[in-house]
């Protein structure tokens, strides 16, 4: 064993951390309290997961390298029943979910049709209890012996503020109204209850440009960018009549270059990869945070940006890059809300991080008190440990094999 650990570690200062890997994982089988093995084979693993653009693997191989050096934490499994994961599902799973969970003896001689309505998504059931079963097709029956309309709000009671300057993270599973309260701020959706405001102002009271001069808002899948040069595409959040020309093209290059676009300025946005138009479009929003500033209005402008999931075309170094522009715009004095779904990146860039669930807000603090264990195992539905780095920020890290 110290003979293929010597040659290993030779292997792995000249980088071949994929073998070191694969030899540490022999020696700790055949004895598992060799820490030098386990030692080297978590720095392999650890390397591989830096370099892995692919957020699965990059979480496989650093939960394998926290692992080896600490062994499987028993951390209690998030419940999938609990309320937060039922408001979740599909409407046809919630159905199975009740028939799984019937009692059948309980059930035994007793019928029963129900029509369900629901005015939300504009879907029909028929649930039917017969023969100690409980069952659903989509429909309508006319001689049910009763019918339940429902509505599902995509938002509940939901109470956030966004303050200049800072980096605000919204972050929750599928489904949880990220997206829903995104669209609601950037003045795309208006609520049925309660109100978006900003700067004191309701969102969807003020006038297209009005709303432009103080926020920009860069969207999950931005359609428009055929037929447009990335400058052309960057230059559409000039929302300033007041800039000269110069000072305009200059606002468009440095965002451009910020972007990582510099020399692909005059190509045409269709001949751009999906993370290159991403980024030509975040462009475009840095553009027109810097245009509100200058324009006149009653209140300042450019105070805020709200990005929907900015990274999720982007690979690792881009991502990171993204956020330090989020960052770099907070520091100017803009206050920025970012929809995530990486929980990494939340809690390295993020002051603050709102967790959303089913449509509820479960909490919004700094990182090091979002993010625990149990809560976000009972938030996603699966088992998840959160660990400190030296920075003292949380690493959370799924376990991919319980999950």
């Amino acid at each position: 064993a110290e003979a293929v650990i010597a040659r290993a570690r030779g292997d792995f200062a000249r980088g071949e951390y994929r073998w070191v890997a694969s030899a540490m994982s022999q020696v700790v089988y055949a004895d598992p309290s060799n820490r030098a093995a386990r030692e080297l084979g978590a720095d392999a693993l650890e390397q591989l997961g830096y370099q892995s653009e692919a957020g699965t693997w990059r979480s496989a191989y650093l939960v394998g390298a926290m692992e080896l050096r600490n062994g499987v934490p028993k951390i209690p499994s998030g419940g999938t029943a609990n309320a937060d994961t039922l408001k979740a599902v599909s409407n046809d799973l919630f159905f199975d979910y009740l028939g799984v969970r019937l009692d059948a003896a309980k059930a035994e001689g007793k019928r029963l049709v129900i029509n369900w309505n629901f005015t939300d998504s504009k879907q029909q059931f028929v649930l039917t209890l017969e023969n100690s079963a409980l069952t659903h097709i989509a429909g309508r029956q006319p001689d049910a012996d009763a019918t339940v309309t429902l509505s599902r709000a995509a938002l509940d009671a939901v109470t956030l503020a966004l303050a200049p300057g800072e980096v605000l993270a919204v972050c929750g599973p599928n489904g949880a109204g990220k997206s829903t309260l995104w669209s609601a701020l950037a003045g795309d959706l208006a609520p049925d209850a309660g109100a978006c405001l900003i700067d004191g102002d309701p969102v969807r009271a003020l006038p297209a440009a009005e709303l432009a001069r103080r926020r920009a808002a860069l969207e999950q899948a931005p359609s428009l960018s055929s037929g447009f040069t990335a400058r052309e595409l960057a230059g559409l959040g000039l929302i300033s009549r007041r800039t000269p020309p110069a000072e305009a093209a200059a606002r468009v290059a440095r965002a451009l270059a910020a972007a990582g676009l510099a020399g692909m300025e005059d190509r045409q946005a269709s001949e751009l990869s999906g993370g290159e138009r991403a980024r030509a479009h975040f462009a475009r929003a840095l553009v027109q945070v810097e245009s509100g500033r200058e324009a006149p209005g009653a209140v300042p402008g450019g105070r805020y940006l709200l990005l929907d999931e900015p990274t999720a075309a982007l690979d690792l170094a881009r991502q990171a890059q993204a956020m330090r522009l989020a960052r770099r715009a907070a520091a100017e004095g803009t206050g920025v809300l970012a929809v995530l779904h990486d929980l990494n990146l939340a809690a390295a860039f993020a002051d603050r991080i709102a967790l959303l669930g089913a449509g509820r807000l479960v909490i919004c603090a700094a990182p090091e008190a979002a993010l625990e264990s149990a809560r976000l195992s009972a938030l996603y539905g699966a088992p998840i440990r959160v660990e400190r780095a030296a920075s003292g920020r949380p690493v959370v890290i799924p376990d991919l094999a319980r999950a």
